[in-house]
């Protein structure tokens, strides 16, 4: 069992290894990109004042099997949150709502369809 548990976290890391953040100009997440490429989940990416506006992101590469959550802030510290997006898994996550100028992704503990409502004690 404990086996199992060893190989199934290092899949899980393994899989997340080649998570990309990208800081995009254009809304559909198309075209060059400033990006931060291998990211674990919850590690700041920023691209810096210094590059210009703020940008749109992309999270690409995602694990096929996970629900992801991508943030996005309005700092370069991944601290003044401002935006959030849930993504489906096996999918990009396309933050396109707010142009912001760091972010983040995390990967959820179970998979979406695993999720079930929480029974609650009388």
């Amino acid at each position: 069992m404990r086996f199992s548990t060893i190989l199934t976290t290092l899949g899980l890391a393994v899989s997340a290894s080649a998570v990309d953040i990208r800081f995009m100009e254009d809304w559909s997440c198309r075209g060059w990109a400033i990006a931060c490429a291998n990211l674990q989940p919850g590690v700041c990416c920023f691209y810096g004042y210094d590059a210009g506006n703020p940008m749109y992101v992309l999270v690409t590469a995602l694990p096929s099997t996970w629900q992801s959550n991508g943030q996005g802030f309005g700092d370069n510290q991944c601290i003044s949150k401002a935006t959030e997006w849930f993504g489906v898994p096996g999918q990009d996550l396309c933050m396109n709502t707010q142009k912001v100028h760091s972010a983040k992704y995390f990967l959820m503990n179970k998979k979406r369809e695993e999720q079930g409502e929480v029974e609650t004690p009388c």
